[in-house]
């Protein structure tokens, strides 16, 4: 048996690469001879009769002649497709549509191993006996996941505070400085400009007042405002002056230093009254000249100052590593205070305070969620706290489990399966052969073939067996979990999971992904929060296994858990697969174990059923 499916599959191979040869025009002599001498072979050995599962005329099996050669070239090219794939995919498909599994039931039933019956037929013609039997094995075991962490328990709290602008009121007693010669020059227009500050003697020359030296110097410059007036002190020659120019060096002027007058807005403010002065620096204590005083004014209207924006509330929270800021909300606005927008000169919109909302982590504990199931093996460890750089120890470490899962195959009628010879056309096929492999391997590579002209170019690119790379998410340590491979499913249902997740977890209950890694993908200062398992999913188990041995025979890679390379085969690459080289056990293990609980007596008619049906449909009928 084991011959015959390996030669079934090595045709198919053989046919989907010739077929896929670019098309060259033969020579139309030779093509006339040969077609002369198929059509002559096909009525002399009765090919029709001894094809198993045929039931066709001879005739259909004869090519046509009779059309002239230019149109029969004419139909070929029409006929032909830009997809080299094409024809291999049109002849898979026509053998699986004209042999259907009904028309060979009992071999189907031998070759499953579900019953002993060396005597059975196939396709109509009976096979040899044998007395070579052995047990039949009570099931398989298909491969499967866990994942699992350890590391820091982190919780997460929230944290508000207020932060405002710290604006105060001015005290109703105002202090200033000044001195005697500002408060004397006071109604001279912009007094306090004049800020550099001399002693002076006036000198009288020929034609009046000296402007080379003293005093005269600067009076000379009062029209132009450079100085103010001078004033006397006291009774003497000499006098105050200031200017906006340092005048030194020059004969009868001492330049006595810059002065300041912060007195102005409190002397034009008709609310202020003058309580109380102090000078601290004469310049003529006789004749009360002061050189350095400070005044206080009482004030009837106290305005405002701004110190700034106060943090204090939030320092705590601002400076803190495992802190991140959530949300800022202005809770006052200057509009709301109109006389300090007023007195400050404030945008409406200005934010006098706020509320802050952080979200600050903490270590609850530090431990593992793994609880392995029984028959699993340690695969991989690996690092996934995005903190972690070599220098320090990780925090948060990822482990990958392959485990063995037993899949139950169903029993046979008497407990044994034995060898048989098989007579197939005019050729006889001698075996001694385990049926409960060849038959499935090779129904299983057929419907890969169909599953993949399905496929082609369904995902909108003219790829075979594209996929989707498909994400589910588990906190680390905490109440959420939309992964079914990784610890404890908490939420069985996927009621807070997300769409893709959703789906990931239906393509994974029919074994239709393939898993490529895991990441962190929401961090804090004491490890990964949150880790995202990254799978490639292909729509069914075939298109999974396809894909699978295709990686593997090709060196294709799968990228990685943040960027999966999920597409399907080009054409080139579909066709250097080796079908004949793929373990297909974990999609025929499935159709024998939902035959598993039907009636023993019934076992031939739910196998075509149900193989017939995943022909059809590509869903098992039970």
């Amino acid at each position: 048996m084991r011959c015959l499916a390996s030669t079934a599959l090595l045709l198919l191979v053989f046919v989907s690469q010739a077929l896929a040869q670019t098309y060259q025009p033969p020579n139309l002599a030779e093509f006339q001879t040969a077609l002369d001498r198929a059509n002559s072979a096909a009525v002399n050995n009765d090919i029709a009769a001894n094809m198993p599962g045929y039931q066709g005329a001879a005739n259909d099996l004869q090519a046509k002649s009779g059309e002239e050669v230019a149109t029969l070239q004419r139909d070929g090219a029409v006929a032909s497709s830009t997809n080299v794939m094409k024809p291999a995919i049109v002849q898979s498909n026509a053998y699986v549509a004209a042999n259907p599994v009904s028309e060979n039931a009992a071999w189907v039933k031998g070759a499953l191993g579900v019953a002993n019956d060396p005597t059975a037929s196939a396709g109509g013609v009976t096979g040899t006996t044998s007395t070579t039997c052995h047990a039949q094995g009570g099931g398989t075991d298909q491969a499967t996941i866990y994942t699992c962490e350890s590391g820091n328990n982190v919780v997460t709290t929230s944290q508000v505070c207020q932060t405002y602008q710290d604006i105060a009121l001015t005290s109703a007693t105002r202090t200033c400085q000044t001195d005697s010669y500002y408060e004397a020059q006071a109604s001279y227009a912009n007094i306090g400009a004049f800020t550099e500050a001399h002693q002076c003697v006036i000198f009288a020359g020929p034609g009046g007042l000296n402007t080379g030296i003293g005093c005269g110097v600067m009076i000379s410059q009062i029209n132009a405002g450079n100085c103010a007036p001078p004033k006397q002190i006291g009774s003497t020659s000499n006098y105050l002056q200031y200017c906006k120019t340092a005048y030194t060096g020059i004969t009868g002027i001492t330049y006595l230093g810059r002065k300041a007058d912060t007195c102005s807005a409190q002397r034009a403010d008709t609310g202020c009254t003058r309580s109380s002065e102090i000078c601290t620096s004469w310049i003529d204590e006789a004749s009360g000249t002061c050189g350095a005083k400070t005044v206080t004014y009482t004030c009837a209207n106290a305005g405002y100052v701004d110190n700034g924006l106060n943090v204090t509330a939030c320092a705590a929270f601002t400076g803190n590593p495992a802190c991140s800021l959530g949300t800022s909300t202005c809770t006052q606005h200057a509009s709301d205070v109109p006389d300090i927008m007023a007195a400050l000169a404030l945008p409406a919109d200005f934010c006098l305070k706020s509320t802050l909302t952080y979200s600050c982590d903490s270590v609850a504990s530090t431990g593992s969620d793994c609880q392995v199931p029984g028959g699993c093996v340690l695969k991989e460890q690996n690092c996934i706290d995005p903190n972690y750089d070599g220098s320090s120890p990780c925090q948060t470490y990822d482990y990958v489990y392959a485990c063995q899962a037993a899949v139950a195959t169903p029993p046979s009628a008497t407990g044994a399966i034995c060898d048989a010879s098989w007579v197939n056309g005019t050729a006889i096929i001698a075996t001694a052969d385990d049926p409960d492999n060849d038959l499935p391997q090779a129904l299983s590579a057929i419907n890969a073939l169909k599953e993949a002209s399905g496929s082609y170019g369904a995902s909108g690119t003219l790829t075979i067996f594209g996929g989707d790379g498909l994400k589910c998410g588990k906190s680390i340590g905490g109440l959420s979990n939309c992964c079914k491979d990784s610890g404890l499913l908490l939420d069985a249902n996927l009621t807070s999971c997300n769409a893709d997740e959703k789906k990931l977890a239906a393509e994974q209950k029919k074994k239709a992904c393939h898993y490529i890694g895991t990441y962190c993908s929401n961090k804090s200062l004491f490890g990964c929060l949150m880790k995202k398992m990254t799978y490639c999913c292909y729509g069914s188990v075939l298109g999974r296994i396809v894909e699978e041995a295709g990686h593997s025979q090709l060196g294709l890679s799968w990228g990685d858990a943040k960027n999966p390379q999920c597409g399907g085969f080009s054409v080139s690459q579909f066709q250097q697969i080796d079908l004949s080289n793929v373990d297909f056990s974990d999609f025929y293990d499935d159709k024998l174990a939902q035959l598993a609980d039907n009636d023993p007596n019934s076992t031939v008619a739910a196998i075509t059923a149900s193989i017939n049906s995943m022909n059809t449909s590509r869903t098992p009928e039970k």
